[in-house]
């Protein structure tokens, strides 16, 4: 009986290791598990500059705004080859603004700022392409 379960144990963890996911290591590109880290913010009143140091597979920042908010990436060295960065905005009240600079992010002209009104909200995908982070997705309210 000990036998049989000693064995399922180990299927069962050998099936369990064998879904990390693992990529070719080309151009820099993550070769381990793939890990997703979140940060969630708070817009002060007045215009705030939110500094981001991407480093994993993927980041998730979730904002709530209350204004306007900048942008800006500290250091792109722990970045890898098709990591993603994904801002949420939740604006609850009055209008406000989220700015993309092009020192850190490329986007089209007419991205780099957004404007999301009350009690809506906007979803922002960049990908990193080795040298900078680009915008692949907008969703605005």
């Amino acid at each position: 009986m000990k036998n049989k379960i000693l064995i399922l144990l180990t299927a069962f963890t050998l099936v369990a290791l064998s879904a990390v996911y693992v990529v070719s290591d080309g151009l820099g590109i993550r070769t381990t598990n793939k890990v997703t880290t979140s940060v969630t913010n708070t817009d002060a009143a007045g215009a705030d500059t939110l500094t981001l140091t991407p480093g994993h597979y993927e980041t998730i920042v979730v904002q709530e705004l209350t204004d306007s908010v900048t942008y800006a990436i500290s250091s792109t060295v722990k970045s890898k080859q098709n990591d993603w960065l994904c801002i949420q905005i939740t604006n609850s009240s009055g209008s406000g603004k989220a700015k993309f600079p092009s020192r850190y992010f490329e986007t089209a002209s007419a991205d780099s700022v957004s404007t999301i009104t009350s009690s809506k909200r906007a979803i922002y995908w960049f990908t990193f392409i080795g040298n900078e982070w680009v915008m692949t997705s907008k969703y605005v309210q």
